[in-house]
């Protein structure tokens, strides 16, 4: 019998809201967003939830806000789409942390380097954000590129994950 959790949390000062699957020995992800619990229930096919936490899962998402990733990567996940996106997910979820790869790398990578564009498509289509990190897919020409959650919130993931932190200039004293 599948039992679906319905989770929201912070990160990073944002929503963040995750549908998991707990009909198994683990959960396993099934959609995850920076929104409320109702919007992404609102806007996934993912109905009949239960409102709940998840204690392994707070405290990966604890550990992510401490720049350890380690526990997000083991979450277990699925979603569904044509073959092309479904090897873009999993080239997106081998980039490590701290670290980008153009949507040229990816495309390439998943077995057609002419196919950006679809890889690109195939980010804009990821139903398990932070889970499957597409944040860290960025433009060949520079710059952050989209991300559902804005661009803002795509350059603080990755400045997080970098470890770069924003410092304030210093006041001259007179």
């Amino acid at each position: 019998m599948t039992q679906l959790l319905a989770m929201q949390y912070k990160l990073l000062g944002n929503n963040f809201a995750v549908i998991a699957d707990l009909s198994k020995t683990y959960p396993i992800i099934l959609a995850s967003n920076f929104c409320t619990v109702d919007e992404l229930i609102d806007t996934s096919s993912i109905k009949d939830t239960k409102s709940g936490k998840l204690p392994e899962l707070k405290t990966a998402l604890n550990g992510y806000e401490n720049r350890e990733f380690e526990l997000i990567s083991s979450f277990k996940w699925t979603q569904t789409g044509p073959e092309f996106s479904r090897r873009i997910w999993q080239e997106i979820s081998k980039i490590k942390p701290g670290r980008t790869k153009t949507y040229l790398e990816i495309a390439t990578n998943a077995g057609n380097p002419k196919a950006t564009r679809a890889a690109g498509s195939a980010c804009g289509k990821n139903a398990v954000p932070i889970f499957v990190p597409c944040h860290r897919v960025v433009p060949s020409a520079g710059g952050v590129g989209n991300y559902a959650g804005g661009a803002d919130l795509k350059a603080q993931l990755l400045h997080h994950e970098s470890g770069m932190r924003q410092v304030q200039k210093p006041t001259l004293q007179k």
